[in-house]
């Protein structure tokens, strides 16, 4: 019978789609991997399968569905019409009938939102085990309206070491516990073995073979076939290596052929097959208190007449029923064939005040901030039944601002406590309870003590209640008691003052915010971003600037009349700064570009994030925002460079001013000037505007002879490495002048954000891009208009991602697929979790090189961006590590040349004058990482702006001025100039390797923002730059020869032993042929040998004019050390794995190590054996140890034996930073002398072997 079974996909492994296509599954999951190529590939592959989608959320059930259904509305767009299965959100638990009630009213939601977008929905995906059999009475009659509204019912059911198959097909509980109805197919989103959900230690790996984990889920398998409206179910997991326990990837061979051994997958066809059973009869909840309702349901799919006490009813159903004592109902069912059944199903009604509250005291009534409110409480038990209880006990003392449930004493089902109130309220209701201490025999009574440590100052009542938890208050409002607090806080936050200014602005201008918040309680408050001095654009709101809700912060927002439905409330939202201390007051400022003219109220409030609105409508202010213009305020120089004799022209325009004076000379409102100045001059045009305010505006018109280098170069390159830049593309009319994109991908900022980029000549430019659909969009814009565009990929170190689809999306386009792998690694906000000082730079090396290796197979141009040597030299190590200097070839630097507030020249500057290596905080930093490349590459990778220029209103240095205007126009217009005159600003030539420069940014809500922004357009920038020179750019090759050919040939190490290897190493230029020995080779490459004596290899190259070149390397032998000859893998040292070999006479020596990467390891992580005896004959029964550094004591080492052929494997698991040469794996023989292999792992997680063959003598 086809199985049930497939897999769950946490990312896409490399063999995924061959190993779909080869089982052809009913159904597959995706968990939050939203490409569509992908998914697309799969329904290409798999055309029947159902495809199971689960957009990962923080959101719970407890916040409208709407905010879930928008978090993931571009994963949406991406996907939808492809008849996909999504489901909401995950896990939910339950732990009364308001929880339930809650969830029932989100996914009815979420379905009628899925369902308008003529999408499918899977409800609930219970936990395993869950509801549970004690709860579900409770919930399932608040559930029926969801799951009837979704589409199906989806489940997790796992296998447990303690436990077994418990938890199997507990779905039958809950489908049969639901009306008809509301029955539906059910499908399983996961799978498996978990015991704990630990990602590390709950799943299969490490406690069963493959084998008999394939067996465990072939018998759950066969369960699923027993019931027909179950579609399928999916195995968690395969390619999260967050979850190493549960990985698939060991056996996933084995499993698809198990898959495909039965056929393929089982294919529902719809209509799908819905759950039927007999008939059901129960009440919920069971036991009640008098004056309390009830709930019966039933269902009989096949009778014909239902009398419930005597009455018709329907088939299925439910009735309310409020009994004033203990009640059996009772239902007859009368079905087609004339056959009868009663069902009977009872509800116990405990009688009111049969355990009573007999005595309350409040002791002191009046007492000081910081002293304990004691507490007495008697209760009566006049029941029959022996009373149950639970903690805390009695004499338990509380803070203020404490519950039952953050103390940890949650509530038990039916325990008794009592407990207390105030008229204060909060989130929870009588949030201070106690236990009776003992179970309380019927006819005694128990006195309850306790204390509450008071802290706000204020006169409010306090009283008792008693609770049978989860069934009822059985009394309330007992001893009500005022209580003074004298002293302390007031015990509320507030917000004390609102400022909105100026009350009329012109459209495009900011609206600015000042709101103080005052904490009177005795907590310190949470906050979160965006912090005080943020500016929004109108129709910004704080989700789409990257700051959703944090459950529990504290934040300040701004709403306003006339606000669309559609818009979440207060969509301008401020974060304190800081966590806001007890008693302790902050002001919070920020602003809001106003651009609709109209005149309607803002106000502002207090809230604390997915909890409570605290205050709301505080401060509200009319705010008019007319049409009148901002003044005009124009001044430029054309051009701003200019030779001796030469002339420059002034012009400027002004509006909305009362005078206008050009270097104190009264000039009109518009007008120019000619002006040739002798030496280096600049103009100021001083505007007074009609609220009397001045501006000072400033052209410098820079008098200079024809630039000529004064310096020599820093860092110099071969020939062969000038050969190498030129393969690289570069725009049409190059001019090395770039300037970062807008942060905003929509088609609308694009529009906008190219035309800005063409006005101010810019041939590069840098697009930070979330995802390869945004980043395909922008790129297409930017190279129709002749703009190079560099793709920075939106992901942190350690987050999962694929950059192959980068360099095809725009590889698709026609766009030379530059792609830039991490930004500055050594910032903690690069990161998703902090791995600490210690690791960071070694997990990004090896991290980057995995990218960038798949980025240049793909065809890419994949790009470093480091900010220091650390992170440089483990990029660096892994590359090598891993074979692949090749990548090298194409790769690119992403340049961050921050300058602060140094000139240009910095630090070669008279005030600092140092060199790039003695202070690298400068524009010029590119000669310091040019070293740093020549050094370890061996040459200078083309250099290409990401980031950098000079930020407006930088003071980091105080021996030189704040950077405004005119600094800001000046040095930027400096830097662009590098590129005309051929001579950077320490008076070096302008390097080759220097591709373009790039500074930030174009737009993105900042104060940076050359357009827009809190601080408005940087005009006087902008025109500075607008004002240079066209030009294009000239290289040193621009007219020149074909650089002369480089070659080299060596052999590491020269002189070796008998039986010992050494590596040849080649590296050639403008060759058309190259033979090793007579056998053709790439232009470029390494080879271990072992010759048996000396040895001269010849490398014959043949270049392109057709001349050609002999080398020579000569390996000396030397006599043997009586050890047997090694063939030893040269990658081997590249890991840090080494031999230790044995000093006794006689023992197992290794005579092979070879090295299997991920392209030849066929999938597996193994160490393999083989073993010989002195004959060369297979030796079977040889027992090895693979044992491991550090390893716990109380784990145990592997353990393998040789076969009949001499041969044993056994798995790795644990990784290998190749940078760290850190394997913690060694092996050796257990019962005779052996040569130790040490330092094996898997290197960044990869799949690899290690075949180790061993010969006793």
């Amino acid at each position: 019978m086809a199985s049930k079974l497939s897999v769950h996909l946490g990312s896409y492994p490399g063999n995924a789609f061959a190993v779909l296509e080869r089982m052809q599954p009913g159904i597959v999951k995706i968990y939050n991997q939203s490409s569509e190529m992908n998914i697309d590939e799969i329904r290409r592959r798999c055309p029947n399968a159902l495809i199971v989608y689960r957009h990962y959320s923080n959101r719970d059930f407890r916040e409208p569905a709407d905010r879930f259904f928008d978090e993931m509305r571009d994963t949406l767009n991406k996907l939808r019409g492809r008849g996909i299965v999504w489901e909401g959100v995950n896990e939910p638990i339950l732990e009364n009938a308001d929880d339930a009630r809650a969830l029932n009213a989100w996914f009815v939601r979420f379905a009628q939102l899925m369902h308008n977008e003529g999408e499918l929905v899977a409800g609930f995906s219970w936990s395993t085990g869950n509801p549970t059999p004690d709860k579900l009475p409770i919930v399932l009659p608040q559930l029926i309206d969801a799951a009837a509204a979704v589409d199906l019912h989806a489940f997790h059911e796992y296998y447990k070491q303690q436990g077994g198959q418990a938890d199997w097909q507990r779905y039958r509980e809950f489908e049969r516990a639901l009306p008809a109805h509301a029955r539906k197919p059910v499908i399983i989103t996961e799978a498996g073995w978990d015991d704990n959900g630990d990602p590390r230690t709950g799943g299969y790996r490490g406690k069963v073979s493959e084998q008999q984990y394939l067996e465990i889920l072939k018998q759950y398998d066969d369960a699923l076939q027993q019931d027909p409206y179950v579609l399928g179910a999916v195995v968690y997991q395969w390619g999260d290596g967050g979850w190493p326990s549960f990985e698939l990837a060991p056996m996933i061979n084995l499993f698809a052929a198990h898959v495909q051994s039965t056929g393929g997958g089982h294919v529902t066809p719809k209509p799908w097959p819905l759950p039927s059973f007999g008939p059901t009869f129960s009440v919920a909840p069971q036991t009640i208190t008098a004056g309390q309702n009830a709930t019966l349901s039933w269902s009989a799919p096949n009778a014909r007449t239902l009398l419930l006490d005597g009455q018709n009813v329907s088939a299925s159903g439910t009735k309310s029923v409020l009994p004033a004592q203990t009640t059996t109902y009772t239902l007859k069912i009368t079905f087609n064939d004339n056959t009868t059944q009663t069902l009977t199903t009872t509800l116990t009604v405990t009688p009111v005040g049969a355990v009573q509250i007999k005595n309350v005291a409040f002791s002191p009534t009046t007492l000081r901030s910081g002293d304990l409110l004691n507490v007495s409480v008697t209760v009566f038990n006049g029941t029959t039944e022996t009373l149950q209880t639970q903690g805390p006990n009695p004499g338990f003392v509380y803070e203020e601002g404490d519950t039952f449930k953050s103390r940890g004493y949650a509530e038990v089902r039916n325990a008794f406590r009592v407990g207390i109130e105030t008229e204060a309220g909060g989130a929870l209701d009588h949030p201070y309870r106690w236990g009776l201490g003992a179970p309380l025999a019927p006819g005694q009574s128990a006195t309850i003590t306790g204390a509450i440590r008071l802290k706000t100052g204020r006169a409010i009542k306090y009283w008792t209640g008693l609770v049978r938890e989860q069934i009822a208050w059985l009394q309330d409002q007992q001893g009500t008691q005022t209580i003074t607090v004298t002293g302390g806080l007031s015990g509320i936050v507030e917000i004390t003052n609102v400022s909105l200014t100026p009350t009329t602005v012109n459209a495009n201008d900011m609206l600015n915010v000042s709101i103080t918040v005052k904490n009177g309680t005795a907590e310190t408050l949470p906050t979160q971003g965006p912090n005080p001095g943020f500016a929004y654009e109108e129709g910004d709101t704080f989700r789409s600037r990257g700051f959703t809700e944090t459950q529990g912060s504290y934040r300040v927002g701004i709403d306003f009349d006339g606000r669309s439905l559609f818009t979440i409330d207060h969509p301008y939202r401020w974060g304190l700064g800081a966590p806001l201390a007890s008693g302790q007051s902050a002001t919070i400022t920020g602003a809001i570009r106003l651009k609709t003219p109209r005149a309607i109220n803002y106000w502002v409030g207090l809230v604390r994030e997915k909890i409570a609105w605290i205050q709301d409508r505080q401060g509200t202010q009319k705010i008019t925002v007319t049409n009148t213009p901002a003044p005009t305020l124009s001044f430029t120089a054309t051009p701003i460079a200019i030779a001796p004799g030469g002339s420059s022209k002034l012009e400027w325009n002004i509006t909305g001013a009362r005078a206008v004076a050009l270097d104190g000379q009264t000039v009109a409102a518009q007008g120019s000037r000619t002006v040739t100045p002798a030496q280096t001059t600049t103009y100021t045009l001083r505007v007074t505007l009609n609220d009397n305010s001045a501006r000072d505006l400033a052209a410098t018109v820079t008098v200079s002879s024809d630039s000529q280098p004064t310096r020599p170069p820093t860092v110099t390159i071969t020939p062969e490495n000038v050969a190498r830049l030129k393969t690289f593309p570069r725009p049409a009319n190059d001019n090395g002048r770039g300037l970062h994109f807008h942060i905003d991908l929509r088609e609308s900022t694009i529009a906008n954000v190219v035309p800005q980029l063409l006005s101010i000549g810019c041939k590069w430019t840098m697009i930070y891009a979330p995802d390869e659909n945004q980043a395909q969009r922008a790129a297409r814009g930017c190279w129709n208009a002749g703009i190079m565009p560099i793709v920075r990929i939106g992901k942190k170190v350690d987050e999962p991602f694929d950059p192959v689809v980068y360099v095809n999306k725009l590889k698709a386009i026609g766009v030379p697929p530059y792609i830039q792998i991490y930004n500055e690694p050594g910032d903690d906000r690069e990161w998703k979790k902090w791995p600490g000082n210690d690791k960071w730079a070694g997990i990004f090396g090896a991290r980057w090189a995995q990218a960038a290796i798949a980025v240049y197979d793909a065809g890419g141009y994949p790009g470093l961006q480091i900010l220091g040597p650390d992170e440089f030299n483990t990029a660096v190590a892994s590359v090598a590590a891993q074979g692949r200097t090749d990548i090298w070839q194409r790769a690119f630097f992403a340049l961050h040349n921050y300058g602060a507030n140094h000139p240009p020249n910095y630090p070669y500057d008279p005030i600092t004058n140092k060199t790039i290596f003695e202070d690298d905080v400068a524009a010029l930093v590119f000669l310091l990482y040019a070293a740093w490349m020549k050094e370890k590459i061996g040459y200078v990778l083309p250099i290409i702006g990401g980031e950098g220029g000079w930020q407006y209103g930088a003071h980091e240095d105080q021996r030189y001025p704040k950077v405004e205007s005119p600094l800001h126009a000046k040095y930027h217009a400096e830097m662009f100039e590098w590129f005309r005159t051929g001579v950077v600003s320490n008076g070096e030539p302008l390097p080759d390797y220097l591709f373009s420069v790039t500074p930030w940014i174009a737009g993105g809500w900042g104060g940076d923002d050359w357009w827009g922004g809190p601080l408005g357009d940087k005009t006087e920038t902008i025109n500075a730059v607008r004002a240079l020179p066209s030009f294009t750019r000239k290289f040193s090759w621009d007219g020149g020869a074909i650089p002369v050919p480089a070659y080299s040939f060596t052999a590491t190490p020269t002189t070796i032993t008998a039986g010992q290897s050494a590596t040849l190493q080649w590296s050639t230029t403008n060759a058309t042929q190259i033979k090793l020995n007579g056998e053709v080779v790439a232009a470029s490459g390494t080879r271990a040998v072992a010759p048996a004596q000396t040895t001269t290899y010849t490398l014959h190259i043949v270049f392109a004019d057709n001349t050609t070149k002999d080398l020579g390397a000569t390996i000396t032998v030397s006599a043997s050390s009586g050890l047997p000859a090694l063939q030893w893998d040269a990658r081997l040292d590249a890991l840090g794995v080494k031999l230790t070999r044995a000093t006794d006479a006689r023992a197992w020596r290794l005579v092979s190590a070879v090295y299997q990467d991920e392209t030849e390891s066929g999938g597996n992580h193994n160490v393999y054996y083989k073993l010989q005896k002195a004959d060369g004959a297979p030796a079977a029964g040889v027992k090895l140890v693979v044992d491991w550094k550090d390893r716990p004591p109380q784990d145990d080492p592997a353990y393998v034996t040789t076969d009949a052929n001499g041969e044993a494997n056994c798995p790795l698991w644990a990784i290998l930073h190749p940078e760290l040469q850190d394997g913690p794996y060694f092996t050796k023989t257990v019962n005779d002398p052996s040569d130790v292999v040490s330092g094996m792992g898997l290197p960044v997680n990869r799949h690899v072997n290690f075949v180790l063959t061993y010969k006793f003598q």
